[in-house]
């Protein structure tokens, strides 16, 4: 599921299958929280290294038992260059970067932009036009936290990590 590539753990086309294939609990924030609270639970005495491991070990176990193997679509292993890829090399390294459901992810370093910002699905000609030119055309439709929705353009922050953010406006 795993490969160990320059000291970093990559996942295989398998891994990624399997993480699209999980339930989200297994994904969802809420989860993290939960097990930071037995982090500190052990911590406090409450709860022993062990118990928390065999905790996590029998739910990641069920969670993985109840995935349909047989519905995940997994690809044979196809060379580098076979794999669905951007025009635009990474702004960090020049390597490919390869397009995933969950975003745009470099094969030769930790550049990622997520498929999804602030509730807004990233196209591949805006992740394009991103790494080029280091912001995106103006995207209708951003959701505001008070229910609205409003207009703006994203901008690269971080070429080293795909970082997106939003352009700063000049205090008036």
């Amino acid at each position: 599921y795993i490969t160990l590539e320059k000291g970093k753990l990559i996942p295989t086309d398998t891994g990624y299958a399997l993480i699209d294939a999980l339930p989200g609990i297994a994904v969802n924030p809420d989860m993290t929280a939960l097990w930071s609270e037995k982090q500190a639970a052990i911590e406090n005495g409450d709860l022993t290294v062990e118990q928390f491991i065999n905790e996590l070990y029998g739910e990641l176990t069920g969670m993985i038992s109840d995935v349909d193997l047989g519905e995940m679509k997994i690809e044979p292993a196809a060379p580098a260059g076979q794999f669905q890829h951007l025009d635009s090399p990474c702004p960090s390294c020049g390597k490919h970067i390869v397009i995933r459901p969950k975003g745009y992810f470099c094969t030769g370093c930790e550049f990622k932009i997520w498929s999804e910002f602030s509730g807004k699905k990233i196209t591949q000609a805006q992740a394009e036009k991103l790494i080029k030119s280091g912001k995106t055309d103006l995207i209708k439709g951003f959701k505001k936290k008070s229910g609205g929705t409003y207009d703006t353009v994203l901008v690269l922050e971080d070429k080293k990590t795909g970082k997106l953010g939003f352009p700063v406006r000049a205090k008036k």
